[in-house]
């Protein structure tokens, strides 16, 4: 009986519509796994669920393929436009 293999395309295709808290899940899962101390990986989910909880509540999408780097910029700079960030100073 032959398996059925999924191309490199398809398996890539399907990693870009993980969403952030699975995203989330598996680097903590990794922090613990590498030995990381139990404060560090607090800090981690900590900041991370507040970068998902962000995503979700501002209407983002909270699907990979759908990030922008303006999605980051947004989360870390709460109350810049990044218009203002653009304009020469006076």
């Amino acid at each position: 009986m032959k398996m059925k293999t999924r191309s490199f395309r398809q398996a890539r295709v399907d990693k870009m519509d993980t969403t952030v808290d699975r995203l989330i899940e598996y680097f903590v899962l990794t922090k613990k796994v590498e030995g990381r101390s139990a404060k560090t990986v607090e800090w981690y989910t900590g900041m991370l669920g507040q970068f998902y909880k962000f995503l979700s509540s501002d209407g983002h999408s909270t699907c990979i393929r759908d990030l922008m780097l303006e999605d980051g910029r947004d989360f870390c700079f709460p109350t810049r436009s990044h218009d203002t960030l653009r304009e020469s100073p006076p």
